[in-house]
């Protein structure tokens, strides 16, 4: 579950910070804010309001960029909860959602600052691995933390679904962005294609850019 509630906007640990950014549980609008993206969290915050929520970064099994306007009207920061969510409204509201693999979208006014945000993630991701996967798994460049079988059937059938529209990062990519991190930079998907079956991301499709942690 999203809970909004107010807190103070985070100052400690911070790696980016997204004004003008608007926040999507499933379809639905929370408002417009700030999306704070610091090494403990990734929050957002209505300013005028005061509330907003934040996610804990063990609990997002996959993030990417979508550009990929055919299902959602807006190119965004995607995430995929490992577990179903809703926005802490009514019944009713948390009815719809119950099976649904929790999904969450911010889109940013400014559609360029997305490299930027992408990046801000992945690096606050890696720092958060799996201690169950961790072990015996050092060697290997990729590493998923959610087997397959763990996922629920609404999981599996958005990981199918998306399957078509990720790409993977370059090997070179990959080592460039975690050469400075100590952790692994793709999670959650134990389908990873080899190395000479990767693409490197140019941007210029409408496609996820694919980064678990």
């Amino acid at each position: 579950m999203v809970v909004m509630t107010t807190f103070p906007p985070p100052t400690e640990g911070l790696h980016h910070v997204q004004d003008k950014t608007e926040a999507f549980i499933h379809d639905k609008s929370c408002g417009v804010g700030t999306l704070y993206i610091a090494a403990d969290r990734l929050s957002w915050s209505d300013p005028e309001s005061g509330k907003g929520f934040s996610l804990e970064y063990p609990s997002i099994s996959l993030h990417a960029i979508c550009r990929d306007t055919s299902q959602f009207p807006h190119e965004c920061i995607y995430c995929m909860m490992d577990s179903p969510l809703d926005d802490g409204g009514n019944d009713s509201d948390s009815d719809d959602s119950d099976g649904k693999v929790g999904e969450v979208r911010f889109v940013p006014e400014d559609k360029s600052a997305l490299d930027v945000m992408f990046k801000a993630l992945s690096e606050c991701q890696v720092l958060h691995p799996d201690p169950e996967n961790e072990e015996g798994e050092e060697d290997e460049d990729f590493f998923c933390d959610a087997e397959e079988g763990e996922l629920s059937e609404e999981g599996q059938a958005t990981l199918e679904r998306l399957e078509g529209i990720i790409q993977m990062p370059s090997q070179e990519e990959f080592v460039q962005m975690t050469s400075t991190q100590n952790g692994h930079y793709l999670n959650g998907h134990s389908n990873v294609q080899a190395d000479d079956e990767m693409q490197p991301n140019t941007g210029n499709d409408e496609q996820f850019e694919d980064a678990e942690k």
